[in-house]
């Protein structure tokens, strides 16, 4: 066989854009970058890295098969196969058969028959194209075989995304919103897309939802919160392998009832859109309430599993605008006995079990009502509390008439002055304000900052978890550190020296204590390089 040299405007490439929707594409290296069962090496022109085969040198066989890659992002890609025939007349028989094969689910995704005839004409190069959806993550392969009918030369192949702009925001489904929170994908993520304002990262490996949860606040986002069937649809682009999302059911919640009541979102907003699958949430499990967190199946569906299974996840971050809280009325004062945790917005409902119910109330709530039944107006001599004024009231009077109080001996709790010997005086005896019995009622303490140093780990090292610690009553520290390694618990103390592998999710847990109160937990979490 004899080639020569006949020139072909190549496709161009096309290189993806920040905040603009265009095509990326990419041209490979047809000898080094495929597998070859027939034919040789061959340069044409412009064309220095073909493949050719022809019928005196070779059997029927694949002209290139390869080049086993993963890296495209997911949603239909499109893919050119620069072909040459040397004679197009002859007997119209099937003369090669590009396909696209999924070498992950080892699957034929597309192919197509070329004959003799489809080439316009004989020595000049023609392109033939196949388009197919990529599952992300998966291995691909595009190949050409050749059926030993005529000379044929592969002379370059390339592959370019179909983009889309679901949103029509002017980012393509694919990319990220370059103003939001930067996040090394390479670190932790596999995938990132955006929509809708929000970007959107598929995790590489497996976690139980806690941990997936604690990593996602960790890095700035949270686990996803689905609002609508659009953002459903868009997100089932990640759900192939059944990820977490950012559903769980809060049994402290005043609508929490088995199996589908308390569902709420991580992140405060609103459950407005549900897509459950068929007889789900079901808590298919003999532990009570044991499953109580939800994930995505491929099919777009939600189902509620149990928090230890090991799953991806995918985190959202919020870019454009901001998250807009659920609001939830009713009493948000913790003393009341109708208190509701799950309300954000105080409607000055509260019950209290005492009579003054305004001194019970801090600045910015409504006035709520007793619970028990009050006098309506008090009476200002009744120092016995017996219900009227008497002699026996004027005894208590005269028995300290004419006394000559010390500073420090003497006061009258519940009259609204801080006299010597008192701590406070907040003009009544309401327990669990602050003021009680006129002493100050110990305040929990506080911390924050918590960091692990290093914040980027590699085997080998010791890692030091600090924070900053405030305490109102001005207590001793006496807080406690744990630590531990994918969830599971390995020491205690500042300091861990651990055999850490790469990967590996480790988190510091600090336990505020003052010798008297314990605080809320605050952690930090880094992951080994």
């Amino acid at each position: 066989m004899r080639l020569s040299a006949i020139p072909l405007i190549l496709i161009p490439t096309i290189f993806l854009g920040q905040n603009y929707c265009q095509p990326q594409s990419h041209e490979y290296d047809v000898i080094n970058d495929f597998d070859h069962n027939v034919g040789q090496p061959w340069s044409w022109g412009e064309y220095t890295s073909a493949w050719a085969v022809n019928s005196n040198d070779d059997d029927s066989g694949y002209l290139s098969f390869g080049p086993y890659d993963s890296s495209f992002p997911p949603g239909e890609n499109i893919v050119y196969f620069n072909l040459l025939i040397d004679n197009n007349t002859a007997v119209n028989n099937i003369v090669l058969i590009i396909d696209v094969y999924d070498a992950t689910q080892q699957q034929q995704l597309v192919q197509m028959p070329i004959f003799r005839h489809d080439f316009i004409y004989s020595w000049e190069a023609q392109v033939f194209s196949l388009q197919y959806n990529h599952i992300v993550g998966n291995v691909m392969e595009y190949r050409v075989y050749w059926t030993d009918q005529s000379a044929c030369a592969l002379l370059s192949l390339s592959v370019e995304t179909v983009v889309t702009d679901s949103d029509e925001d002017g980012v393509c489904d694919g990319d990220t919103y370059s103003e939001c929170l930067f996040v090394d994908i390479d670190e932790i993520f596999g995938t990132s897309v955006s929509y809708g304002g929000s970007n959107y990262y598929l995790s590489n490996s497996n976690y139980n939802w806690e941990l997936a949860n604690e990593l996602a606040y960790s890095l700035g986002g949270h686990l996803v919160t689905i609002n609508s069937i659009d953002e459903n649809a868009f997100l089932q682009i990640l759900s192939a392998n059944s990820p977490w999302i950012g559903l769980f059911q809060n049994q402290n919640s005043s609508d929490y009832s088995e199996p589908s009541g308390g569902w709420e979102w991580v992140n405060g907003e609103c459950l407005d859109y549900q897509n459950w699958s068929e007889g789900e949430p079901n808590n298919a499990s003999e532990m009570e309430n044991g499953e109580a967190h939800a994930h995505i199946t491929p099919y777009g569906t939600w189902n509620d599993w149990l928090a230890d299974t090991s799953a991806p996840f995918i985190m959202e971050i919020n870019c454009i605008e901001a998250v807009e809280l659920c609001i939830v009325f009713g009493c948000t004062y913790p003393s009341a006995t109708n208190y509701d945790s799950i309300a954000t917005n105080d409607d000055g409902s509260c019950l209290f079990d005492d009579c003054d119910i305004n001194a019970a109330y801090e600045e910015g709530y409504d006035a709520g009502v007793a619970s028990v039944e009050c006098p309506e107006e008090s009476c200002l001599g009744d120092l016995n509390l017996d219900g009227g004024v008497s002699t026996a009231d004027l005894l208590i009077f005269l028995g300290s008439f004419g006394l000559e109080c010390e500073d420090d001996s003497t006061f009258i709790c519940g009259n609204g002055v801080v006299e010597p010997g008192e701590e406070c005086d907040d003009g009544n005896n309401v327990p669990d304000d602050g003021c009680y019995g006129c002493l100050i009622v110990n305040t929990p303490p506080i911390v924050s900052q918590v960091v692990i140093t290093p914040n980027a780990p590699v085997e080998g090292n010791t890692l030091v978890c600090t924070y900053t610690f405030q305490d109102v009553d001005n207590d001793i520290d006496q807080s406690t550190i744990s630590w531990t390694v994918d969830g599971q618990s390995v020491g205690a103390g500042s300091t861990l020296t651990y055999p850490f592998t790469t990967g590996a999710v480790i988190t510091c847990l600090v336990t505020p204590f003052d010798g008297i109160d314990t605080g809320q937990e605050v952690s930090a979490t880094v992951v080994v390089q």
